[in-house]
């Protein structure tokens, strides 16, 4: 590959952006390249501006939301060699799927910012292998402006409410200040050892001395033990409160949040906050406590030798220098290593959900393969992590032994000009050791801080996100629910910048009655249905209920009239009676045993060795296709739901049994909106609604 130039914007300008959706990788591009050119906005906010589905995002879109933030696009078609050409960052279209932003090129190669992997250094075969040729080149248009619009992170978000933290923080402050005084004792203990006791040959004051400070010694080590059990006790407090808050937040976090993560992803923000537990519960404590006795103990040398103390001072300054220039990098490296391994880590588990077909197919070693790779991945960063972390203990003990032999040349030319006796001499050296002990470990808190930015960045993309939309107010009687459905003017598409899915689609389910959803595949059967049941907000457009909004009822009324059995549902480790009954503490075993009837799945469980109380496993593993969704039908029923959603949900029954299914709903008047292609089931309902001629012509079919 010839070059002629080579470019590099600034890189250290141009910030690396990991992205949280698996579809986000389009606006994490703009938000790296906004952020270069003076607009301060984080993905919090940029994923809050401008939405994406889990279809992604074309260059046509992008082109859109970067006008919208004020940048000036247009797309090119280059080869490799002109990328030099390229003004400012841009971003690449990658591998067919994926979009990067071009970070610099020279003649090795290039640098990249791939939102999924970090900041990437390629050579030029390498990135041919990948790079399409389209590029979009953004710069500032007359309407950009510098400004911040990220949202905010305070840890209140993340704690929430705590009982009894700020007295624990108190409790564990007062002990560790009490710690901290007594250990100032000991360095004037020797010095009174040395310069009296000795010299004067005076038994009875050393005897005196000795018993002094074991009794100081034994208070300390009470003290201690009292400042471990409040540690524990706080750790387990705050972690047990904070989490539960973080989970209740998760489980009223709206579908689109699940629809577009990886479960590792998630798994690993959630497991980020015991990181910040530690901080919180140990080192902001720890922090306050040594802070504060290094300043005592800084001021006691001061009084000793005014020159020896600032020494001391200067080095604990050069340390902090060479500690905020590393500690940047190590950001940079632990970040990316915690996205990679949530990455490695969601690999794993869809391995283990899919083993079936991996065997089936023979594909162990390419799954091994994919895992290997991943893994290496996650390795290299934290290799690249660790030799950071090594280079500032090297530094930080190397500059504290230089600050050390210093201090010792100079303190003994002091006890030669008398200025200093033995006995202080050796005090200043046991009060430089704690102001040292006191300031490292000061310095580590304080860049273990910064560095817990990186999880609460992490966590974030759980704590910050808006929880589901609910206006319920007073629960519904069901019994006064008769399952009545009415749809006005709905709009809904999956994101701002996409085409519309429905628009203005409006019709009407009586209460009682079958209707099928039909339509090909990709038309938004499945949507229609998460759509009806609140799992995804329509722009516009209002659902009813017995001639009730649900907007008014609010989403979890509506639900608690409803049961739904969909494509994706799981069985929960557990009996089956635990499932049937969603884990009911108390549950009513005649309306199990009439729900698994209705579900034409009570006698195989009466054939079970254990009946209700076999094991159905978190996969539902021991269970065939058509017993997983009888079972989910089950509890579908177990509800007694006025109101019916079913996706695909009886496509494994034979006709025989979906027969017996269908006949026993209907005698229950249960209001049943279908889903399905199979055509028993399509011949069973009262109406089908044809979900393209209903889009085109708002016209509801008869069923045949």
């Amino acid at each position: 590959m010839q070059l002629t130039d080579y470019i590099d914007f600034k890189s250290s300008k141009l910030p690396v952006f990991v992205q949280s959706e698996v579809a986000e990788c389009g606006i994490t591009c703009l938000a790296m390249i906004g952020y270069y050119h003076g607009y301060k906005i984080n993905m919090l906010a940029m994923r809050q501006k401008y939405p994406v589905g889990i279809q992604g995002i074309t260059v046509k879109q992008i082109l859109k939301v970067a006008d919208d933030i004020g940048l000036s696009g247009r797309v090119l078609k280059l080869e490799l060699g002109q990328l030099a050409k390229v003004k400012g960052p841009a971003i690449l279209h990658w591998n067919f799927n994926h979009f990067v932003t071009l970070c610099s090129v020279n003649r090795n190669g290039v640098i990249i910012h791939d939102p999924a992997k970090g900041r990437v250094k390629l050579d030029w075969n390498q990135l041919s292998e990948s790079f399409t040729g389209i590029v979009i080149e953004l710069t500032p248009s007359s309407s950009f402006e510098q400004k911040d619009d990220r949202v905010k992170m305070p840890l209140t978000a993340f704690i929430g409410k705590v009982e009894g933290l700020g007295a624990s923080l108190l409790k564990i402050f007062v002990i560790a200040i009490i710690l901290q005084c007594l250990f100032l004792a000991a360095p004037y203990y020797i010095r009174l050892v040395i310069d009296q006791g000795i010299p004067l040959s005076d038994n009875n004051m050393l005897l005196w001395l000795l018993g002094g400070f074991i009794a100081i010694t034994l208070l300390t080590s009470a003290s201690n033990v009292i400042r471990s059990a409040a540690i524990l006790y706080l750790d387990k407090n705050l972690g047990f409160q904070v989490k539960a808050n973080i989970q209740r937040h998760l489980l009223h976090l709206p579908m689109s949040f699940f629809e577009t993560r990886h479960i590792g992803d998630i798994k690993s923000r959630f497991e980020a906050f015991n990181e910040v537990q530690r901080m919180i519960s140990r080192g902001f404590i720890s922090a306050v406590v040594e802070g504060l006795l290094g300043i005592t103990t800084l001021i006691i040398m001061y009084s000793y030798e005014p020159s020896l103390a600032i020494i001391s001072l200067s080095f604990l300054l050069l340390t902090l220098m060479v500690r905020l220039f590393l500690t940047s990098k190590e950001n940079k490296h632990l970040e990316q290593a915690l996205a990679k391994q949530a990455k490695e880590n969601s690999h794993f588990i869809e391995t283990i959900r899919a083993i079936m077909p991996i065997k089936c197919y023979v594909k162990e070693s390419a799954r091994l393969s994919s895992w290997l790779n991943l893994f290496a991945d996650t390795t290299n960063e934290n290799i690249q992590r660790e030799k950071v972390i090594i280079s500032a203990e090297i530094s930080q003990e190397f500059i504290s032994k230089l600050d050390y032999l210093i201090i010792i040349f100079l303190g003994a030319l002091l006890i030669i000009d008398n200025v200093f006796t033995v006995g202080m001499f050796i005090a200043f050296l046991a009060y430089r050791q704690q102001f040292s002990n006191s300031a490292q470990t000061l310095v580590d808190q304080l860049f273990r801080f910064k560095l817990a930015s990186t999880y609460l960045r992490r966590m974030s993309d759980i704590v910050l996100q808006e929880q589901e939309t609910d206006n319920s107010t007073q629960p519904l009687i069901k019994d006064n629910i008769k399952g009545h459905i009415e749809i006005r003017n709905l709009h809904f598409r999956y994101n701002p910048s996409s085409n519309w899915l429905f628009q203005g689609l409006s019709f009407e389910i009586k209460a009682g009655e079958s209707v099928v959803i039909t339509g090909r595949s990709g038309l938004g059967k499945s949507s229609l249905l998460k759509l009806m049941t609140g799992l995804i907000n329509a722009e516009q457009g209002d659902y009813f209920l017995d001639g009730q909004s649900i907007k008014s009822i609010g989403v979890r009324n509506f639900r608690s009239m409803c049961a739904t059995v969909m494509q994706n549902d799981q069985l929960l480790n557990g009996s089956l009676i635990e499932n049937i009954t969603f884990f009911e503490p108390t549950p009513n075993l005649d309306k199990v045993i009439e729900a698994a009837k209705g579900a034409y799945i009570w006698q195989e469980i009466q054939a079970m060795p254990m009946g209700l109380h076999s094991q159905a496993g978190d996969l539902g593993s021991a269970l065939s296709g058509g017993q997983k969704q009888r079972l989910l039908l089950a509890r579908a029923l177990y509800s007694q739901p006025k109101v019916l959603f079913l996706d695909e949900a009886t496509s494994h029954l034979d006709s025989k049994t979906e027969v017996h299914v269908n006949q026993y709903l209907k005698e229950k008047c249960i209001t049943r909106i279908s889903v399905a292609h199979r055509q028993e089931t399509i011949e069973s309902a009262d109406r089908i609604i044809n979900l393209e001629s209903l889009i085109k012509n708002n016209k509801i079919e008869l069923a045949s």
